[in-house]
């Protein structure tokens, strides 16, 4: 018992320095780039947990007006209001216009806010004022033929005089803001109407608060008296922190719909300096820099849609907010923004700048959601319905029934309209999900607000607090002179911690830090066994990391002797992608148990064939493989290496594919891309966290060849360099010359076939035939080229590359590429 008293002091001292350690560096900060990654995590869990419990909760007040890909691809909707974005109806603003008139009169929404910036097309030349008159049959006339989206039309050499161009901006602004005095005349009538949002944005520099507008820049005056119309009275405004990041521009709609009786809110969405996005600024100061007379502040697009269905008005001469008045708002800068009207009373906690942070409980896919297409053509159905003259058809009862479901997903609702199709406007990663529209964000904030269900990271002075009591307990639990019971002290706290952090997280108490308070515990019972070690020689418990080996034994033998090899160097090497096609969907219908068999079952002879031909295997990505050959071990036949592998590969997938569909009922397919080229290769990353790689344009053209193969219905794809060097023992297919995503000049890519010597004569005949009709086609030569892919076909009927091109050939026959076209295809996404 003397051993105890004598170790105890030191015990506690020792906690305590942690504690004071583990405090300095939360309040510096150091921590919190891994406590932002834990919280997302948990995030995660809990919307994983919410939904298999059916248990998600998001606001029913809120629905997402999606334009979405069925809104801007006719072939998928197959209606009239469907155009290619950037042309028809949108360029126009015709889809705008209409669907207002749809929202006023038949799916009701109480809010109606645009997540779009609708700015002008029309250039700086000619009168603003112009009309669209005569003109505007020119106009009509000339834009009926094209196809093309608006800016391509601009700069074509046939576009008319931009005083057109000018007049038919213009016209179009002015009948799309037209439509909002026409409902500002019905609400002044007594009519109950939706409230419309436009979208602007906020510039801002994080400097002292002393920021103003720069006087000098065309329209400031114009921007800041439209803004000052939107603003929060000043009374309602307090504690603005001394060191407030003012805004010093702002980009608003154009004139026409900036100065139409329309509300305006931002819709800035800052990022974490990780790129997260997890707060979002609910109001925005800037300085009059044509008055002296203090800030103004704005609501933001989410906060100004919840004000105007909470019936709240910035207009109100109150001076003071208390909770008896019949509706208002108080912003409390560093605590709070309070709303309140006769039903309820909502307190909204922000931090020091005004920024919520954002409690993610539902996906995008959560929400209701509504195409924005479908305003369009239910609301004429519910048109014909008002005035009776809807068909009595089975197809037009079906219709009638989704149009309802649209309007009682829209009625008494705030609508917010946002761009979701691909390459349709900025998406990011945010808590929840890697990539996202930025209007999700706007949603997720509404529904916080609408519900009252926040969640606020613990601040620094309970944090403090917290460290100080875990260490506290920690001293307690290695008060014993037996290491078996501190072990286990520390191991209750290592694991009680984080999932009492869990349960407060999961019923949206508080969102207590994890890595700083479990690092700290555990720096602590590492200096507690370190000092027992040295005061009272206990022995020593030696800690062995283990490593799994992504490379042969050889290879790993070559590498231990070559060190210097691992800093960084410029070689040629051969890379490898590979990705089971349709795992994404097949792993929803699987269990995580199951998911993770039929990974490892997979992984592991791929694995096995890559390091059986000394290739390194880089990394994992779910099912997907990046290998390669050629670096950290010389490989003079890196490309031939590389290539042998997905051959083997592919073979033992055959074999595999029976067995999967047997055990798991799972088709496994797999595509693969190889490329070969010069490359950077070395340890990169941070300091403290690296691996072994390679970078450059070589790698990147390898992971786009693998989902190139759809394209094609191939399964290994492979680059010119790499058939290059590896011809002589590889049989390969010409297969095409294609522009990958992000690059503007054609590059030959080839199909790899088999072993040279091993491919069957009528498959070498069928590859004779289809590389002639390539080549035929790229001469423009289309009958020759059908005629050539026909053979091919009558060879070997199910050749996929084959019947591609047939297609592609007959829509040139009927629709020739341009005069400047050399054979190139051109590859519009990523995967």
């Amino acid at each position: 018992m003397r051993r105890q008293k004598r170790s105890s002091p030191a015990i506690f001292l020792i906690c305590a320095a942690i504690a004071l350690l583990a405090a300095i560096a939360n309040q510096m900060g150091w921590f919190d780039h891994l406590e932002t990654k834990t919280i997302d995590e948990l995030f995660r869990r809990r919307h994983r947990l919410n939904t298999w419990l059916k248990r998600v909760h998001v606001s029913g007040n809120v629905a997402l007006v999606a334009v979405d890909q069925k809104s801007v691809e006719p072939s998928m909707s197959k209606s009239k209001h469907a155009d290619r974005w950037g042309s028809g109806g949108w360029v126009t603003r015709d889809h705008w216009r209409n669907a207002i008139y749809f929202l006023v009169n038949h799916e009701k929404p109480s809010v109606v806010a645009y997540d779009i910036l609708f700015l002008p097309y029309r250039t700086q030349s000619g009168s603003k004022g112009n009309s669209a008159g005569s003109e505007g049959g020119l106009i009509d006339q000339f834009l009926k033929g094209k196809k093309m989206p608006f800016r391509e039309m601009v700069l074509e050499e046939d576009f008319p005089r931009l005083d057109l161009l000018n007049a038919l901006d213009y016209a179009c602004n002015t009948a799309f803001a037209s439509r909002f005095y026409d409902v500002e005349d019905a609400r002044s009538e007594g009519k109950i109407m939706p409230h419309f949002i436009m979208a602007y944005d906020f510039t801002r520099k994080e400097v002292e608060g002393g920021t103003v507008w720069n006087v000098g820049q065309e329209g400031v005056e114009d921007r800041v008296k439209c803004l000052k119309r939107q603003a929060i009275p000043a009374a309602w405004i307090h504690n603005v922190p001394p060191d407030y990041p003012y805004a010093d521009n702002a980009t608003l709609p154009f004139e026409e719909l900036a100065t139409a009786p329309v509300h305006l809110g931002f819709i800035n969405v800052p990022r974490d300096p990780d790129g997260n996005i997890r707060r979002v600024p609910l109001v925005l100061g800037f300085r009059d820099p044509t008055h002296h007379d203090g800030p103004v502040f704005v609501p933001s697009i989410a906060l100004r849609a919840c004000l105007l269905h909470m019936g709240i008005s910035l207009e109100s001469k109150a001076t003071q907010g208390i909770p008896s008045a019949a509706s208002g708002m108080r912003v409390e800068f560093g605590r709070e923004i309070r709303l309140w009207n006769r039903e309820r009373e909502i307190h909204i906690p922000v931090d020091r700048h005004g920024n919520l942070f954002l409690n993610f409980e539902g996906t995008i896919a959560d929400f209701p959601r509504v195409p924005y297409i479908d305003i369009l053509r239910y609301g004429e159905v519910l048109d014909a319905e008002a005035v009776g003259k809807l068909p009595d058809t089975p197809e037009m009862k079906a219709h009638l029934e989704l149009a309802h479901e649209v309007k009682r997903r829209l009625e008494n609702k705030i609508a917010l309209i946002g761009l979701t199709f691909t390459a349709g406007g900025d998406i990011g990663p945010c808590a929840i999900d890697s990539n996202v529209p930025y209007v999700f964000i706007h949603v997720a904030a509404i529904d916080n607000i609408l519900r009252a269900s926040f969640m606020r990271p613990m601040e620094a002075a309970p944090v403090i607090v917290l460290l100080a009591g875990l260490l506290g307990f920690m001293g307690i639990a290695n008060a014993f002179p037996q290491a078996h019971l501190s072990a286990v002290g520390t191991a209750g706290v290592l694991a009680g911690f984080p999932l009492a952090a869990m349960v407060l997280f999961y019923f949206n108490i508080t969102c207590v830090p994890i890595v700083l308070p479990e690092l700290s515990a555990l720096v602590a019972f590492g200096a507690i066994s370190l000092y027992r070690y040295q005061v009272e020689q206990k022995g020593r418990i030696e800690i062995r990391k283990k490593f799994s080996a992504m490379v042969s034994g050889r290879v790993l033998q070559y590498m231990e002797d070559h060190p210097e090899r691992l800093s960084g160097e410029r070689r040629e090497a051969t890379m490898f992608f590979s990705d089971v096609a349709g795992f994404t969907s097949i792993s929803e219908k699987l269990s995580p148990e199951q998911l993770s068999q039929i990974l490892n079952d997979y992984l592991t002879p791929m694995t096995d064939l890559i390091l059986s031909r000394d290739g390194y295997v880089n990394k994992y990505a779910g099912d997907g493989i990046m290998a390669i050959w050629g670096v950290t071990y010389p490989q003079p036949d890196h490309a031939v290496q590389t290539c042998l592998s997905a051959l083997e590969q592919q073979e033992k997938i055959r074999e595999l594919k029976p067995v999967f569909v047997e055990k798991y009922n799972v088709p496994l397919k797999v595509r693969m891309g190889l490329n070969s080229g010069i490359v950077s290769a070395g340890n990169m990353g941070s300091r403290n966290r690296y691996e072994y790689t390679v970078m450059g344009d070589p790698v990147n053209f390898a992971a786009r060849l693998e989902p190139a193969n759809k394209d094609y219905g191939t399964l290994i794809m492979i680059g010119e360099q790499t058939y290059a060097l590896a011809k002589e023992q590889i049989v390969g297919r010409l297969l095409d010359r294609i522009v990958v995503y992000g690059k503007t000049e054609p590059v030959a890519v080839y199909e790899l076939v088999g072993r040279k010597g091993e491919v069957p004569d009528p498959l070498l005949e069928t590859i004779a035939h289809f590389e002639k009709g390539l080549r035929l086609h790229w001469e423009r030569d289309w009958k020759g080229a059908l005629a050539a892919f026909e053979a091919a076909l009558r060879l070997l009927p199910a050749d996929p590359p084959s019947h591609t091109f047939i297609k592609r050939v007959k829509e040139y026959e009927t629709q020739p590429p341009t005069p400047e076209w050399k054979g190139e295809y051109v590859r519009h996404g990523k995967s």
